[in-house]
Order: C-alpha cells, then structure tokens, then sequence
C-alpha cells in the first residue's frame, strides 16, 4: 500500500510488475448453438487470503504479460494494439485496476 501511495501513474506505467505465484484463472463456459463461449473468468490466490475475482480476457492477459523484466507500459501497449484502442485510453482504464490488483496481492511492485 505504501508502495501504491507513492507511486504515481507514469511511474507505474514504468514499473516492471510481477504476478503473484500461484495465480488460478478458472472460467466457466457455457454451450450454445456456436460452441463454447465464456461466461465468467476468475483470477484466484491459492495462498495468503485467497481473494478471488471475476476478470474478462484482456486484464486476464495482461496480469500474465506481467513478468517482472518488462514495464507495465509495454503490456499496456499490447492491449492497446489487440483491442484496436489508442494506448492512453487503454492506460487510463487499466490504471485504477492494476492499482487494485496490487493492493489485493495479485500483482506484486518492483523489490517485493
């Protein structure tokens, strides 16, 4: 949390965030005329106080592209490119995410 209170957005956007070991992503499908399709997908702690929370696809990419050598900026660009959407705009929306994700535990800041 302290690291998050310091930390300003164009520096997060520098940083190179970690994912947390032992991340679940569960998704439930349903079937329809089309074949499987998604309804839900959920990203899990399997240790410490296990939170649990339903993502879409491209957060659930992006807390993957989250190795710790690149900047977030660089996953963010990648969505960006995927999604078809200008990479300010895509900043903007994952900021606040990526924000809670760390306060959480699922994404761990640089030297933790």
């Amino acid at each position: 949390q302290r690291w998050l209170a310091r930390t300003g957005d164009t520096a997060l956007l520098g940083a190179t965030i970690t994912a947390a070991p032992g991340l679940v992503r569960t998704r439930d499908d349903l079937l329809d005329p089309a074949g499987w399709t998604t309804a839900a997908a959920r990203l899990r702690q399997s240790y410490g106080l296990r939170w649990e929370l339903e993502v879409d696809e491209p957060i659930a990419g992006l807390v993957a592209a989250c190795d710790g050598c690149t900047p977030l900026s660089f996953a963010v660009a990648i969505l960006a490119a995927s999604l078809g959407a200008g990479v300010g705009e895509v900043a903007d929306g994952v900021i606040p995410v990526v924000r809670d994700l760390i306060g959480r535990g699922f994404l761990l800041p640089p030297d933790l």
